[in-house]
């Protein structure tokens, strides 16, 4: 009996998120997903993004007009067959750096915490894009960008609250600082590097 509250389901774990975000992973953790499972939260997240990226895209392109379909299938490839690869070069990076920062999980704790954070920021990602598209038509189009910002910054958030507990971190807004960091670098290196 006392299984059922610490180990919820997928749906009930991704609303503890929202009032627990800390619980929510230590629930997932107690439950010792094997790498199935942990593929499994990864592709889920990855889906609803997907859908939430071709309302959008059919907000922005009439789905009739030939320019959709190959749009469409570029974002069905890069989601379900690029993305994935992608998150777990991400998650194995950010493991790294929370081992060399003195962290105490392990690798399978960091895809865990990466995983997971995209699962529960997917639904917050799609309103995002979804309501980048609403508010271009319907204040401004220097509005969309804007609004468009929100979900990755709730997924920074997110990740900042997983890896702090997958690894023993008690500061989750220094991991969020550290993930901030991180972005910047990636961003402006490419850019200092081509200007240079």
């Amino acid at each position: 009996m006392a299984e059922g509250p610490n180990r919820p389901g997928i749906l009930l774990g991704v609303g503890r998120f929202y009032h627990d975000p800390r619980g929510s992973l230590r629930a997932v953790k107690a439950g010792q997903p094997p790498e199935a499972k942990l593929l499994a939260y990864l592709m889920i997240g990855l889906v609803v993004i997907l859908m939430g990226r071709l309302i959008a895209l059919a907000g922005r392109v009439p789905p009739e007009s030939e320019a959709f379909l190959p749009q469409a299938g570029a974002a069905v490839f890069s989601q379900l067959f690029v993305a994935p690869l992608f998150c777990y070069a991400l998650a194995g990076i950010g493991a790294l750096v929370a081992k060399l920062l003195k962290g105490q999980g392990s690798w399978q704790d960091g895809r865990m915490a990466f995983f997971w954070a995209i699962l529960v920021s997917s639904p917050i990602i799609v309103i995002s894009d979804i309501g980048a598209i609403s508010a271009a038509a319907a204040i401004a189009p220097e509005v969309g960008p804007v609004f468009s910002q929100i979900g990755p910054v709730f997924f920074a958030w997110a990740l900042s609250q997983c890896f702090a507990e997958a690894f023993g971190f008690t500061r989750p807004w220094a991991v969020f600082l550290t993930i901030a960091a991180l972005v910047l670098v990636l961003l402006i290196a490419p850019i200092y590097i081509l200007t240079n």
